[in-house]
């Protein structure tokens, strides 16, 4: 259950509403991140639209590898809504439900493609260490075939995923009813060790 109070959507009007309407419209349902944040309209309604632009909307990244991206910072984050919410949408797009079952767990013992894995690397830094990143961070992303417009757009797409994983984790939102995994057997099996599997330290 929600740490906080919610708006019922019942209840609910202005900027509220419009998010909610906006949400059933684009995804079918509102989504428990949303509730979760609909005492403050304005922003809920700011994350919508950037979650539109930045991951529903074509770009450098195509939609498989904004959600593996997703799953990987969910898990960094040892966040288990965002985890799963781009689990499902990148088995949505791929229809390869045991890969990214594996990397649900550990992205590294998965058999991903050089150019995605260099970008999971960067994912797992910029999470972990943010002030640690430098050039050759980049110069590491671009292993692969990677471009700068590639890059850029992870970057973002990386942020925003750890904005939302710290909004779900703090305000305790709600797995979505079509989340299959428990949360509990997930935390025992997910790997725990990402940095120190790098030679890095925490």
């Amino acid at each position: 259950m929600s740490y906080v109070k919610q708006v019922n959507e019942d209840n609910a009007s202005g900027a509220i509403r419009r998010v909610f309407d906006a949400s059933m419209a684009r995804d079918g349902e509102i989504s428990e991140l949303i509730r979760a944040t609909s005492l403050d309209a304005k922003s809920t309604q700011a994350a919508h639209n950037l979650d539109t632009n930045l991951m529903k909307t074509k770009n450098a990244l195509t939609p498989e590898r904004r959600a593996l991206l997703g799953m990987v910072v969910g898990n960094a984050n040892i966040c288990y809504y965002t985890t799963f919410q781009y689990f499902k949408e990148y088995v949505e797009a791929t229809g390869n439900k045991k890969l990214a079952e594996q990397v649900t767990l550990d992205y590294r013992k998965a058999a991903l493609e050089e150019g995605d894995r260099s970008l999971c690397d960067y994912a797992v830094k910029l999470t972990l260490q943010p002030g640690e990143m430098t050039a050759d961070d980049i110069d590491a992303a671009r292993t692969g075939g990677n471009n700068d417009e590639t890059i850029v757009v992870a970057t973002q797409v990386i942020s925003y995923i750890n904005y939302t994983s710290r909004v779900a984790n703090a305000l305790g939102v709600e797995p979505e009813v079509w989340m299959m995994e428990e949360p509990e057997d997930w935390l025992k099996r997910r790997a725990k060790d990402f940095l120190e599997a790098k030679g890095k330290k925490k």
